[in-house]
């Protein structure tokens, strides 16, 4: 089982949970339904930060784009995009670093538990985005540190994606900050800010 505790200097500093604007690409008629009844919990085994609610912290136009290529807004009268004011609680934040020496005892771990159920490991399907690998492992770090009593409601990530500004530069045209909520009561404010 993992351990994990935050330096008591930092769980200070992070002791007031972050607030943020998520905007989520869909269907129109997918929309309609979201503000009707809320949103559900995605659970595609290829969902990269595991189980939950996807968004794109502060990017409105990337969420429209998502929506335009997802082949599930397809169908549904059009693509639509929809805001959200996320609390950052219980949250795996990856845009600091102090999860990277859990993540490095986990992957080990993982890698064995899996080997031991005699599970084959997935692989991610790059560049399309089918990251099974990347699902398989969030949930199992989440479901570990929730058998410890540490809750992980929500997880935010930067994702480096698309081609590079200039050759051979780290900065890439589709990079964003993804953020995955697993508890509903963290999103409020929804409403819908554009549809095509």
């Amino acid at each position: 089982m993992p351990t994990y505790a935050r330096p008591s200097w930092l769980e200070q500093l992070k002791k007031e949970p972050l607030e943020i604007l998520g905007y989520h690409g869909t269907s129109v008629a997918r929309a309609t339904q979201i503000l009707r009844g809320g949103f559900r919990l995605s659970q595609n085994d290829w969902d990269w930060l595991g189980e939950g609610i996807y968004f794109w912290q502060d990017a409105p136009l990337r969420a429209l784009q998502w929506a335009r290529t997802w082949p599930g807004a397809r169908t549904g009268g059009g693509h639509a995009v929809i805001q959200a004011r996320l609390r950052l609680e219980d949250c795996m934040d990856l845009l600091d670093n102090d999860w990277n020496d859990l993540f490095s005892e986990a992957s080990a771990r993982f890698v064995r538990t899996w080997a031991q159920e005699g599970r084959q490991i997935p692989t991610n399907n790059k560049p399309y985005g089918c990251n099974r690998l990347d699902r398989a492992y969030f949930d199992f770090i989440v479901g570990d540190l929730r058998r410890t009593s540490v809750p992980i409601r929500s997880i935010r990530t930067a994702v480096t994606e698309g081609l590079p500004v200039q050759p051979a530069s780290p900065i890439c045209f589709d990079s964003h900050v993804q953020v995955a909520i697993r508890d509903h009561s963290l999103i409020s404010d929804i409403r819908l800010v554009y549809t095509e």
